[in-house]
């Protein structure tokens, strides 16, 4: 046992990890303008790799700045920069999992940043729409292109196409009579779905017994959202 908690404790990067609690608890306790200059003071020094990981550098400020300043926000600002952090300074071997865990983070960050505001309108399921759809085209194709160092022939088009699903789904999630926590849940489930989509389309591996198991799984969890919801507009 003492053998296992020595080579689990190994596995943690414990000056990475003292940076994320910095920028996490600077993020929540600090004034905006303060931690701001502490998370560029921490992701530009040392000074390496800082334009290929900017826009996830970017896209964690943007989306802790549209979440309020609690503790919850704290915690994914702290495991956003640990992953970005790990990912710049070649610190994680298997880059590429460190890169995808980010781009789930980011999906699920931005589905509960979608519907926080209470208005239902028509011009702001545009906006949540498109605000959705950006995140998921960054995290799609800059976010999973790290460890690759470059985008292939193809991949491009599969993101955007996804991108432009996501912000019709999610503006039409806005029109329904159900609590703003289920719109969320629902688009956070579907973001992770073609999120799969595209690693396999990039992989080669998508075939349609992948598809139908998604398909099936997708409308498990829909109808258990659903049962357990409250309608109301």
């Amino acid at each position: 046992m003492a053998e296992k908690l020595k080579l689990a404790l190994k596995k943690i990067h414990w000056s990475l990890a003292f940076k994320a609690v910095i920028a996490g608890l600077s993020w929540v306790y600090l004034p905006w303008w303060f931690s701001l200059f502490i998370l560029l003071g921490i992701y530009f020094i040392p000074l390496f790799q800082t334009r290929n990981l900017f826009l996830p550098f970017l896209t964690t400020l943007v989306l802790g700045w549209v979440l309020p300043d609690t503790l919850f926000s704290g915690v994914l600002i702290a495991l956003q920069m640990y992953l970005i952090l790990g990912i710049k300074d070649f610190i994680f071997i298997d880059r590429q999992e460190a890169s995808r865990a980010l781009a789930v983070l980011f999906l699920a960050e931005t589905g509960t940043a979608v519907y926080f505001q209470p208005e239902n309108w028509l011009f702001g399921a545009f906006l949540h729409g498109l605000f959705f759809g950006l995140v998921y085209y960054f995290s799609g194709y800059k976010v999973l292109t790290v460890s690759s160092g470059g985008v292939k022939k193809g991949e491009k088009p599969v993101v955007l196409i996804f991108s432009f699903l996501l912000m019709q789904i999610a503006f039409a999630l806005n029109f329904l009579p159900i609590l703003t926590v289920y719109k969320s849940l629902l688009l956070i489930l579907v973001s992770i779905i073609f999120f799969e989509w595209q690693k396999l389309i990039f992989s080669h591996e998508l075939s349609k017994n992948r598809i139908l198991l998604y398909g099936m799984l997708f409308l498990g969890l829909v109808v258990l959202i659903f049962s357990g919801s409250s309608w109301g507009l």
